[in-house]
């Protein structure tokens, strides 16, 4: 009789276990997206629906899943993770938490897929690299070069302009697709270097605004031999400080964003190179040298703020 009650007692106890919630979050390898709510949250009950439809069917190689707060069970894993308002979704990449989000009060599923996967974050990123190229070719030092570069406002053709326009660009992308080769080799590095590199281009960016005159390194005359080509090595080396901070950012994320981020680099600033080249004898007589130095301080404010954001998104 014993016997046959010690079997259904040990069933039951193994179906008591398992019904217990983990009191552990296993992260394992890869991405994991986590969703932190609580059954007394209004926002985690309007959100919980459209985070389960992701969970169904989630971003390629990002596991998602979310954790519900049971008072006397799991409160530790929140504690853990210093969850203190739900929902809290927070994105992990092999155990280490990458970026969080919390208090949300309504999401759309796009929205959220977007965070997911890092779209939204790189959003301001790509969209300040442009701007970043034009104000490259419009920093103090670089207007001295183009306006020796006589031959280039004697344009009279538009297929004259497109070429230098395409390989102004060229000559920018070269040495960027150079500097993106070398640091993908670093790729496992860059994880714990990316604080530093951030925390350099806000420098950068600060010493741009102080002394604008002195982040311009000339690298003597140019001589009117000297092709489209050349105009963007040129600018380059005359804006050392600003270029080097552009290109640690272009290396900061994935190798394919930071292809893109230095195409637009590259065509924002050939765009400014042609504009000033078409105009050269105007905008020489009327921009001065103080103006050009505003200029060249616009450049450093918007690098440092991009070095915060690389800052602030990481933390």
């Amino acid at each position: 009789m014993r016997y046959n009650l010690l079997l259904p007692l040990i069933m039951l106890s193994i179906l008591l276990l398992s019904a217990i919630p983990n009191n552990t979050l296993e992260l394992g390898s890869g991405k994991v997206a986590v969703m932190f709510w609580s059954e007394l949250c209004f926002n985690c009950e309007r959100i919980l629906p459209v985070w389960r439809s992701i969970e169904r069917d989630p971003p390629a190689g990002i596991k998602v899943i979310d954790i519900k707060l049971i008072p006397g069970k799991n409160e530790n894993i929140f504690v853990e993770f210093g969850i203190k308002e739900t929902p809290t979704i927070i994105l992990f990449e092999n155990g280490r938490e990458v970026k969080r989000i919390s208090g949300l009060s309504d999401a759309s599923e796009s929205y959220l897929r977007d965070w997911i996967e890092g779209k939204s974050d790189l959003q301001l990123i790509s969209f300040a690299f442009p701007v970043l190229g034009g104000l490259l070719a419009l920093s103090p030092c670089s207007l001295p070069i183009m306006m020796s570069l006589t031959p280039l406002g004697r344009f009279s053709r538009r297929r004259d302009y497109a070429t230098c326009f395409i390989s102004s660009a060229l000559g920018v992308i070269s040495l960027g697709m150079a500097f993106l080769l070398i640091s993908s080799l670093l790729k496992l590095v860059v994880r714990w270097i990316i604080y530093a590199l951030a925390l350099f281009s806000v420098i950068l960016g600060i010493f741009m605004i102080l002394s604008p005159e002195k982040s311009c390194r000339m690298t003597g005359k140019v001589k009117s031999s000297f092709t489209c080509f050349s105009l963007g090595f040129l600018a380059m080396q005359c804006n050392l400080p600003l270029v080097i901070g552009s290109f640690m950012l272009l290396s900061a994320s994935d190798f394919a964003q930071g292809i893109v981020n230095l195409i637009s680099l590259s065509l924002g600033m050939s765009l400014t190179f042609l504009i000033v080249v078409r105009t050269s004898k105007g905008i020489s007589a009327r921009l001065s040298p103080s103006r050009s130095f505003n200029v060249s301080r616009l450049g450093g404010a918007l690098l440092t703020l991009i070095g915060l954001y690389l800052i602030i998104s990481n933390i």
